[in-house]
């Protein structure tokens, strides 16, 4: 058993530091520990990974355009469908007035895929600008531009079928 040299208290063997008044015990010096290595956290996206609500962004677009083709492709109805009869009779009409009527077109289902395209005309502008906003933008500006641009192509074209 150790004891204290200024307060005379009861110490462990092992003690460097008296409990009760905090001194140092003898001549031992206190050991020297090992510095602890704190890493600096990363800044968030520091490698170049898009923000969740680019990919949000992105997945709706995409979903809104496949959706949009969908009903676009639904709008024009089936042109096999016709009767041998009815077909050469339109055959005939086309003939006569110079105007094709081989598709049919139905305006209801053509209005959800104008719906639908400018929904992933809207959501492409947002990818556009969200990608313009961020650090890391050159990388994914390309693909953000043909986006939009398949966007716009979308929406125009059903707008223009819908006018028919």
């Amino acid at each position: 058993m150790k004891f204290c040299t200024k307060c005379g208290a009861e110490l462990c063997d092992e003690a460097i530091i008296c409990v009760k008044c905090g001194c140092m015990v003898g001549n031992t010096p206190l050991p020297q520990s090992k510095p602890i290595k704190v890493k600096p956290p990363r800044p968030p996206r520091a490698n170049g990974e898009p923000s969740i609500l680019l990919v949000v962004s992105n997945f709706v677009h995409s979903l809104a355009l496949a959706i949009s083709l969908f009903f676009l492709f639904l709008g024009f109805g089936d042109p096999y469908v016709r009767s041998r009869l009815e077909t050469e009779k339109v055959l005939k009409e086309e003939y006569i007035t110079g105007v094709s009527t081989y598709f049919n077109l139905d305006s209801d289902i053509i209005i959800i895929a104008l719906i639908f395209s400018g929904v992933a005309l809207a959501f492409g502008i947002i990818s556009f600008v969200m990608t313009l906003l961020e650090k890391h933008k050159f990388e994914r500006l390309f693909t953000s531009i043909s986006r939009l641009t398949v966007s716009i192509i979308s929406f125009t074209l059903t707008f223009i079928l819908l006018c028919l």
